[in-house]
């Protein structure tokens, strides 16, 4: 079981000050490249809930965290990852989702790691290579709740898509 410590040192990040649930410091992805009067500003904001660290940076847009549990339990560790592709095959985004069921979407940085958002990233259908090949043949496709059922229709041989953000739940505006 991970500490919120122990993440916010996976980060190079400072713990917080003694009772904070909520602080800023410089981030460790940008102040450093930042000019020298700026290097100090602390424009990363972080939170620590009883689930779990999360970050935010105002100036480059780094989010991160992790998920710890403080009541004794496993952590939340990612259960799957579903790629969201443009026509051509490359990854604009992923949504990933833990064990416990908790979603959410991140983008591709330049350096191999992964941004959590999707700001000014375009939004596709799940499985769109396949989508478009399927309509260039004739073919019917089915749209499903999730990236899971499509997958295994997409396994079968049957085209399948979804949208990356659910199925809306009742009385909600339809996504």
């Amino acid at each position: 079981m991970r500490t919120a410590a122990e993440i916010l040192d996976e980060h190079g990040l400072a713990p917080p000050p003694a009772g904070a649930t909520r602080y800023y410091a410089p981030c460790p992805r940008c102040s450093a490249n930042r000019k020298p009067a700026h290097r100090k500003s602390e424009c990363l904001g972080i939170t620590i809930t009883r689930d779990g660290v999360h970050f935010d940076c105002s100036h480059c847009g780094w989010k991160g965290g992790g998920y710890y549990n403080g009541h004794g339990q496993e952590n939340d560790p990612i259960g799957a990852t579903y790629d969201y592709q443009d026509e051509s095959g490359a990854i604009l985004f992923q949504k990933v989702r833990t064990t416990a069921k908790r979603f959410w979407q991140r983008q591709p940085d330049d350096a191999g790691d992964w941004i959590n958002n999707v700001k000014n990233v375009r939004k596709v259908l799940y499985q769109l290579p396949r989508i478009v090949e399927a309509i260039g043949n004739s073919q019917t496709i089915i749209c499903v709740e999730g990236e899971k059922d499509a997958d295994n229709l997409c396994n079968l041989g049957i085209p399948a898509t979804c949208s990356p953000d659910g199925a809306a739940k009742p009385g909600q505006k339809p996504k």
